[in-house]
């Protein structure tokens, strides 16, 4: 569609997202609904990637910080508690669990 040498709009609109961003993007999975759940982490090296929960690089794993009032499933209308396993015999595991339910007003 676009000649060579040109871009999509959408690619470089997510070039130029990055090229703001401090913060990177963990997608996991509801444990009560398994819809989808992003929320951002920080850490020096942030540039903003997009990382499944299971194959966070080992370089951000000791780092990366989030707010746990950013992980939200929308669809339960509830918070996910995800807690940082560091061990031996695999590089982490993000444990998430069902929270309290999300005030609306």
């Amino acid at each position: 569609m676009f000649g060579e040498g040109m871009i999509d709009p959408a690619d470089m609109a997510d070039k130029l997202v990055r090229l703001k961003t401090d913060r990177d993007i963990i997608m996991i999975y509801c444990p009560q609904c398994s819809k989808r759940v992003e929320f951002a982490v920080t850490h020096p090296t942030a540039d903003g990637s997009h990382y499944q929960g299971i194959n966070v690089p080992e370089r951000i794993q000791q780092m990366m910080e989030w707010n746990p009032k950013d992980v939200i499933c929308y669809d339960c209308k509830r918070y996910i508690k995800v807690r940082l396993t560091l061990a031996k015999t695999r590089p982490m595991d993000l444990e998430a669990t069902i929270g309290a339910e999300l005030s609306v007003t």
